[in-house]
């Protein structure tokens, strides 16, 4: 399978602000600004939801008990790297996030796109973000 990418930059007034849309909806937040590459999730994410994942990359394990919830969704917690990545589990899909040093990057998916797939594209991209000091 090969995964494509489109790259645009925000109406954000911030170079570094940009949304990177894979076949498995990756969304990246920078500098605290949020902008969304699919209007399925505009306007769907709350304050408590970014506060507990921030808080389970400070405190790993934090969200295990309760689930990881975005946009209204309860993913199950499953194995991550400490501090570093966090992945859920619902259904036949998930959800990775990368931690970087001035963002996070998610990684939705459903079938036909495995878990290992969507850890491969959102690691890379977040490893690659660590290089750039982002």
């Amino acid at each position: 399978m090969s995964v494509t990418a489109k790259v645009t930059t925000s109406p954000l007034p911030l170079s570094s602000a940009m949304t990177v849309a894979f076949g498995l909806r990756a969304l990246i937040f920078l500098r605290q600004y949020l902008f969304l590459s699919s209007l399925i999730f505009h306007d769907c994410f709350k304050p408590q939801e970014m506060t507990d994942i921030m808080k389970d990359f400070d405190e790993p394990g934090h969200l295990a008990p309760t689930g990881l919830f975005l946009a209204g969704l309860k993913y199950m917690v499953i194995q991550g790297e400490p501090g570093a990545v966090i992945r859920g589990k619902k259904g036949a899909g998930g959800i990775t996030i990368k931690k970087t040093g001035q963002s996070m990057v998610f990684g939705l998916y459903e079938e036909p796109v495995t878990p290992g797939q969507c850890n491969m594209v959102v690691e890379r991209l977040g490893d690659y973000l660590v290089e750039q000091d982002l």
